[in-house]
C-alpha cells in the first residue's frame, strides 16, 4: 500500500513539474511578439523593452491603468496603426541613438521588418 502511494505521489510531482515547465515555456514564447505588417513581420521582445529602466510602461501602453492593459493598440489606432508604431518605436530608438545609448534599428525598414 505504501509503495502504491509513493508511486502515485511521484507521478503527481512529475506531472506538476511538466505542467510548470510548459507554463514557463509558453510565457517565454509570448514575450517575443510577432507583429504582422505589409512590409514583413516585426519580432518584438517585450521583456527586453520592459526591462529598460528609463522607459515606463506608459511610454507605449499610454491608455493603461497601472499594470492592466485595457485595450489593444489597434482598438484606437485603426487607420493609423503604422504611424503609431513607427512614432513610438522609431522615435524612441532615435532618441536613444542620439544619446549614444544602445538602440534598436532606425535607418532601414529591414532592421525590423523580416
Amino acid at each position: 500500500m505504501r509503495l502504491k502511494l509513493a508511486r502515485a505521489m511521484v507521478a503527481i510531482i512529475i506531472i506538476l513539474l511538466l505542467m510548470l515547465a510548459l507554463l514557463f515555456a509558453r510565457s517565454a514564447q509570448a514575450a517575443v511578439m510577432q507583429l504582422p505588417s505589409s512590409a514583413g513581420i516585426v519580432s518584438f521582445d517585450h521583456d527586453q523593452h520592459a526591462a529598460l529602466k528609463d522607459t515606463p510602461c506608459v511610454a507605449c501602453h499610454h491608455t493603461s491603468k497601472g499594470f492592466e492593459v485595457r485595450e489593444l493598440c489597434r482598438d484606437c489606432h485603426q487607420t493609423s496603426l503604422r504611424r503609431a508604431f513607427h512614432g513610438k518605436c522609431i522615435g524612441c530608438h532615435e532618441k536613444l541613438s542620439l544619446r549614444k545609448q544602445p538602440a534598436g534599428p532606425v535607418k532601414r525598414c529591414s532592421g525590423c521588418h523580416k
